[in-house]
């Protein structure tokens, strides 16, 4: 016999599925979409990790940042095309980092948690990390060469 918190704990999770499958069927822009998410996160609904952790991109809001600002469709477009000039790569400052960096780790996050929280992976927090410690703006972790 399965407790009920289990069964419970089984339900939501179906259900956050399935409201993901729904919003990331949407088509936008369609004129209710923005309605009808705002009223879900009112709800108190938040969207899987996955979802907070992306950037999204600025052409088309719904979609996974890819490059210089743009989902990967527009990114491949403007490739194809020569314009990719007019969208600056994106770079965040080292200083800027290394500040931002610096005051999570002192809360006690750990590398996972400060990448999420900074909206990158893991593996560009790395990177970022060691480019911060060649130029002298971060001090080497714990254990960390």
């Amino acid at each position: 016999m399965t407790d009920l918190r289990d069964q419970l704990a089984d339900f939501d999770a179906a259900a956050r599925r399935q409201l993901t499958n729904l919003i990331d069927e949407f088509v936008y822009p369609h004129p209710l979409a923005d309605k009808i998410a705002q009223r879900i996160l009112d709800a108190g609904w938040l969207p899987p990790r996955t979802y907070r952790t992306r950037a999204t991109a600025a052409c088309h809001p719904r979609q996974r940042h890819y490059a210089r600002g743009l989902c990967c469709a527009c990114y491949e477009h403007h490739r194809s095309q020569g314009t990719l000039d007019r969208f600056p790569r994106m770079k965040r400052p080292t200083a800027d980092f290394a500040a931002d960096y610096a005051e999570l780790r002192a809360q006690g996050h750990s590398r996972s948690q400060i990448a999420w929280r900074l909206g990158i992976r893991r593996n560009t927090l790395d990177a970022a990390y060691r480019r911060a410690v060649a130029a002298g703006a971060l001090t080497p972790d714990r254990g960390t060469a």
